[in-house]
């Protein structure tokens, strides 16, 4: 709970018993036995998801894969087509799924055990159905691919693989032909050369045959019959010159420099800012021999030189966990994994506005668009509160994007069997269709505010598909007949190039804004990116294992160094599961906001070129206007805190802050056993109370009886059946004291009269305060009939003597 983690430090013997509805984890912690075997990481060292779950029992909401033995939802089970059991046995066998007797949607390929894939994973080289039927070459099933495209690489046996996959050691292509020895050389041999490029060599019988072997063709370049003997063979001097076989000799430049395309016996200074874009992580400013490397506001350079670090808070990587939105920061002096958000479900996109510290995401199972605000980083009391924008027009939202410089939410939603883009303010406001059933099969959606640009990833029969909305219209700009792209992340400060993961072929790609100067970033043989994100010099993104490991979170490299090394950041996180970096400097705060200072009535939406005003779904513009709409001006919806206990938590359903486990109290700031020790305190404090008024109580009584008249009359008590006699208070003659309720409880105004001053002993006053004597009107009846009696024989003349008070 603690920012820094310091409460969960040195805890080794001191962790509570977990009681038998919940597993241990290996580092001590407890969780629900229901979470155990459920593809997530809820212990925090991924102990509560082994390899092998044979063993689990599933709930009776559960469906168990077959295989591993994890258990996932059971509305999953023959849901549509795409696995969620690492075995694929969720999806595998199933019955029609869609309308017209069919299993797998028109732009899949249906596999013969009814798992569906995309047509790009067909004849990849790759099982991705689970069995075999995707890549059968009895049947010539392989000999319909297309490799036209550069990056492509066409086997021999009909497979289309990418190009890296080549002379990388392992055979892509079923009968090898990617690992030829024609086609494979090592540049650790004498007699090969390099290329300026970089990534390929070519030897002596290669140079100078008019067919070149390097992408940049520095084989073919520089080529002459001058012997090199004779005055370096007219080579430049800081050039080499290697004679041939054929008689020829070539002109190299050494590192750094390049041929002088005017003159090929000389050489050039290399733009190291041009051609090659991983020499600066950000900003690269040309020198002559070298460059300077420039870090934006908010950054600093860092020991190297070439790379930038955010100021600022630490990074925190947001995603879903179960019900949960968690926050996962790791530095080197601060470890924080918690839940942000609570009682969340089925969480398909998400983004965040960092400007106003709100988050927003998909709730896909309700139907819905939902924010909350996001505490601060080291804040333990606050809790956000998710709301539900309320947006019309819109019936079944996928995937959402924000863009924070224009104060706009991008969407894509679900109309009947199509998907339509469409956009509001950021609180839900004028919602507006941009592109009515466009998209089949959309995964992510990602938005650059400086180009006003939004970037939309797609699957149609033809393959995966990039799609770029420049405000006005709709451009593909990338198409990958052999690929699948999954999710998009923008590099703000680096070109504002675009990067894709693409499961399918275990994958990230980049490309400029245009889609030109195309990028491989990462390959693993293993690992299978899904969702990601791009901070300071690397790339984030979730995977899950081929060979049916864990999922997780890893990092690596933003440079196109074709690299199969990935950094593990956490296991058991959803392959699926969205993911955001949430820093103040992830995203740039001096972008182009093209529509701050807009005319708009209503919505105004960026342009490649400035903005442009629209009205609301089923309105239009004023006559004569292009600017006000004939709509309702409606006030901004602005989200909200709900500041909860440390100990507690917000609950959606309720409205409420809620105790969490073991804590009790109005703030819940009590445990269990400090419950029991306050209520043991407050009983003897009431004991010790009513001591004190008892002892009050008698000392008063005590005090009353030293006031009270000596009479003659019995001081004893009688009780008289049937009369109604109410003890009355005298003070004076006929003063009155109104109790205000008689022995029934009944409100009685009749005032109690006190005896007269006379009647008293010589030292009393029933005006000393404290001095009340009490005395029951009937007994005085009766003493004055007996009084009267004793006088009557006077009457008869003889002597009469007084009552002897």
């Amino acid at each position: 709970d603690c920012a820094d983690g310091s409460d969960e430090q040195d805890c080794e013997g001191q962790y509570r018993e977990c009681d038998e509805h919940e597993f241990r984890c290996d580092n001590q912690r407890c969780i629900p036995n229901r979470y155990r075997c459920d593809l997530e990481n809820d212990c925090g060292d991924n102990s509560d998801e082994p390899g092998d779950c044979g063993d689990m029992t599933c709930h009776s909401d559960q469906f168990q894969c077959v295989t591993s033995g994890h258990c996932i939802p059971e509305y999953k089970h023959c849901l549509d087509g795409v696995p969620d059991c690492p075995d694929a046995s969720d999806e595998a066998n199933c019955g029609y799924r869609f309308n017209d007797n069919k299993y797998c949607r028109d732009w899949q390929y249906t596999c013969n055990n009814t798992v569906c894939i995309s047509q790009s994973a067909v004849c990849n080289a790759q099982d991705d159905c689970g069995d075999g039927s995707d890549e059968i070459h009895s049947s010539n099933i392989c000999h319909h691919v297309s490799c036209e495209a550069d990056y492509l690489y066409s086997c021999n046996s009909g497979e289309c693989i990418y190009d890296f996959h080549v002379c990388n050691g392992k055979r892509e292509c079923s009968d090898g032909s990617d690992e030829d020895e024609s086609l494979c050389h090592s540049c650790d041999d004498v007699s090969m050369h390099q290329c300026h490029s970089g990534n390929q060599c070519f030897s002596d019988t290669q140079a100078c045959d008019d067919e070149p072997d390097c992408d940049d063709n520095t084989d073919e370049i520089g080529c002459h019959t001058q012997a090199c003997s004779d005055n370096n063979g007219g080579c430049e001097e800081s050039m080499e010159c290697i004679d041939l076989e054929s008689g020829d000799h070539i002109c190299l430049c050494p590192s750094g420099l390049r041929h002088d395309p005017l003159n090929h016996k000389r050489c050039i200074d290399i733009n190291e800012c041009e051609e090659d874009w991983s020499s600066c992580s950000q900003e690269c400013e040309d020198e002559k021999n070298g460059f300077t490397c420039k870090c934006a506001d908010g950054f600093k350079r860092s020991v190297t030189k070439d790379q930038c670090k955010a100021l600022g808070d630490p990074r925190t990587l947001l995603f879903p966990a179960q019900d949960n939105i968690r926050r996962l920061v790791t530095t080197a002096s601060v470890y924080l994994e918690a839940d942000l958000l609570s009682e969340q479900s089925s969480i398909s996109s998400l983004d965040f506005i960092y400007d106003n510290s709100t988050i927003y995401w998909v709730d896909e199972a309700n139907k819905a668009i939902r924010r909350a605000l996001v505490p601060e980083f080291d804040s333990q009391s606050v809790t956000p509160r998710s709301e539900r924008l309320q947006i019309k027009h819109t019936d079944s939202p996928k995937v959402v994007a924000l863009d924070w410089a224009n104060d706009l939410l991008y969407w894509l939603d679900q109309k009947e069997d199509k998907y339509s883009m469409m956009v509001s303010k950021s609180d839900g406001r004028y919602s507006k269709i941009l592109h009515d059933r466009q998209f089949i099969a959309p995964s992510h959606m990602a938005v650059s505010p400086s180009e006003g640009r939004v970037y939309i990833s797609d699957m149609d029969q033809e393959g995966g598909k990039i799609y770029m909305w420049d405000g006005n219209a709709l451009t593909t700009i990338v198409s990958e007949p052999s690929g699948d792209p999954s999710s998009l992340a923008i590099d703000h400060f680096k070109q504002n190039r675009l990067y894709w993961a693409d499961y399918t072929n275990k994958a990230i790609f980049s490309v400029l804004p245009d889609g030109s100067d195309r990028r491989t970033i990462f390959y693993h043989d293993n690992l299978r990116p899904y969702s990601l994100a791009v901070f300071e010099s690397e790339v984030y993104f979730t995977a899950d294992s081929a060979s049916g490991g864990d999922s997780g979170i890893f990092t690596t490299s933003k440079f196109d160094k074709v690299t199969t090394e990935a950094s593990q950041v956490t296991l058991g996180v959803q392959m699926r599961a969205p993911l955001a970096v949430y820093q103040q400097h992830a995203r740039p705060a001096d972008v182009l906001r093209r529509c701050e200072n807009h005319p708009c009535s209503h919505l105004c939406l960026p342009t490649s070129s400035e903005f442009r005003c629209a009205c609301p779904e089923g309105s239009s513009f004023r006559a004569g206007s292009v600017t006000h709409c004939k709509a309702e001006v409606e006030q901004p919806r602005n989200a909200f805190f709900v500041f909860c206990g440390q100990n507690s938590y917000y609950e959606t359903k309720s409205g409420e802050c809620i105790c969490k486990e073991g804590y009790h109290g109005t703030n819940c700031q009590l445990t269990s056993e400090r419950k029991i020790e306050v209520v043991g305190i407050l009983v003897l404090a009431f004991i010790s109370l009513m001591a004190v008024v008892t002892l009050m109580a008698l000392a008063y009584r005590f005090r009353a009886t030293l006031a009270r008249p000596m009479q003659t009359v019995s001081n004893t008590v009688s009780f008289h059946v049937g009369g109604r006699a109410n003890p009355s208070f005298q003070s004076g003659d006929h003063d009155r004291v109104n109790l205000g309720r008689d022995f029934d409880g009944i409100v009685d105004d009749t005032a109690i009269a006190m005896p007269a001053e006379s009647h008293l002993p010589e030292g009393f006053s029933s005006h000393v305060p404290g001095r009340t004597a009490f005395s029951n009107p009937v007994y005085e009846v009766e003493a004055a009939q007996k009084a009267a009696a004793e006088v009557a024989p006077a009457d008869d003349g003889g002597e009469s003597s007084a009552p002897n008070l």
